[in-house]
């Protein structure tokens, strides 16, 4: 059952079970290797063929770095939340050298791949011992055409640091931190992730160095939430000259302030900034409160944001060698923003367990007009893993719904009509 729930929830290319990796990791002995870094290092030189590397679920403690000519490779997690890579070095640590040798993970080698792993770095800024000096990076990423998909990038102060002028693409993955813990420069887009303030602090510090590209940092889709004792944060500030950071479409919760933004007390950084929103919501959204030389984008103007064109070659200048389309768009991911809201998670009450013998789930409902409903099924992290369509009938139906592969838990639901859209909860028992 794990090699399907891998392939059904996560969306990946494949299953531990059914393909062979070049690599596998096991702390406990049972893989290839011990240590991610051991695999890491197994990838040839100047290697022009991906190279897989299955990581079994434990903590890993290790200081990770691969290397500019271990290109083409593919990291894949057993668990995303129970895969871990972690260390606990920060910027004024004695022999570290600075936030940017903190790092718990380094990716400098092109076409970089990972999916289902958490980054981390346990440095907790907001601690007296590390208030000074307390920058710890989880992950940091100087290379080009780089992947993040389904992963946890968790720290404090400087958590993701986009350190070159390379393009990456993070899809449904969730980001959490404290202070400007988005941070550096090249071209970034963020795609259905959960963005989590833990702090009264600012999300982004972008420094986007060359003047003539077109993005840095732009947020589609994404929700930006607030862990206990956060209700005063900024979308972002701007580290150096020519930041440019957009949200389109993003959910931003009440714990952003009014005015959106900061300038960094840098009149010089806020004259070349460019920061903008589109077509936002939540308690946090209040466009005509935002600070002066901000912006909220005409349609024409945001009809610039598409992949093809934040990631074409001409999009930085000097241009890329080649355009890139990231290669993850057959799969499945979809946030609870815009279809199932926090109140479900509070207020809805369960529906009545299966029995743990029975593989089927039924959602009765009456519908005004005979149609299709469209049933979607989210997990609580708010991603979609499953989607089905049924013709219905005027009045009373019933959707039965396979849970054979679903782990025991809480699952949410939207049964979509033509006139209406329904929400609730519902729990897998005996899995």
């Amino acid at each position: 059952m794990r090699a399907f729930l891998l392939l059904f929830c996560a969306g990946l290319f494949s299953s531990f079970s059914t393909v062979a990796y070049n690599v596998v990791v096991a702390a406990d002995g049972s893989g290839d290797v011990k240590t991610v870094q051991a695999a890491f290092d197994k990838v040839p030189n100047n290697n022009t063929s991906t190279f897989t590397i299955f990581v079994k679920k434990g903590t890993y403690k290790e200081k990770l770095r691969l290397t500019s000519l271990k290109k083409n490779v593919s990291l894949s997690g057993e668990s995303k939340t129970e895969t871990i890579l972690t260390y606990d070095d920060y910027g004024s640590k004695s022999g570290v050298g600075g936030t940017d040798y903190s790092y718990s993970t380094l990716i400098e080698a092109d076409n970089f791949y990972a999916e289902n792993i958490t980054f981390e770095n346990t440095i907790d800024s907001r601690l007296a011992a590390y208030s000074s000096g307390g920058q710890a990076v989880a992950l940091m990423v100087n290379a080009d055409k780089i992947i993040f998909f389904n992963c946890i990038i968790r720290g404090f102060q400087d958590t993701f640091y986009t350190k070159g002028l390379g393009r990456i693409y993070v899809s449904c993955c969730q980001i959490e931190g404290t202070t400007d813990f988005i941070f550096g420069a090249g071209i970034a887009l963020f795609e259905n992730c959960l963005i989590i303030n833990k702090k009264n602090s600012h999300t982004t510090a972008a420094a986007n160095t060359s003047q003539a590209n077109k993005y840095n940092y732009v947020f589609l889709r994404c929700k930006l939430i607030a862990a206990e004792g956060a209700n005063s944060v900024t979308l972002g500030r701007p580290w150096k000259l020519y930041a440019k950071v957009v949200y389109l479409y993003c959910e931003e919760g009440a714990h952003i302030k009014a005015e959106g933004w900061s300038d960094w007390s840098s009149a010089s950084y806020a004259s070349t900034a460019y920061f903008a929103e589109y077509k936002c919501t939540g308690a946090g959204y209040q466009p005509s409160s935002r600070l002066s030389w901000t912006y909220q984008l005409t349609d024409t103007q945001a009809a610039e944001y598409t992949m093809a064109k934040i990631f074409a070659a001409s999009a930085a200048s000097p241009a890329y060698s080649s355009s890139w389309a990231p290669a993850v768009q057959n799969l499945t991911c979809n946030s609870v923003i815009t279809e199932v809201s926090d109140d479900l998670l509070k207020e809805t009450p369960l529906s009545t367990s299966p029995n743990p013998a029975s593989t089927h789930v039924d959602f009765q409902f009456s519908a005004n007009s005979a149609d299709k409903a469209t049933l979607k099924v989210y997990n609580t992290e708010g991603l979609l893993i499953l989607e089905q369509q049924n013709d219905i009938l005027l009045g009373n139906n019933k959707i039965s719904m396979n849970t054979e592969h679903l782990k025991a838990g809480t699952y949410l639901y939207s049964i979509l009509l033509k006139d209406q859209t329904l929400n609730g909860r519902f729990m897998i028992v005996g899995n």
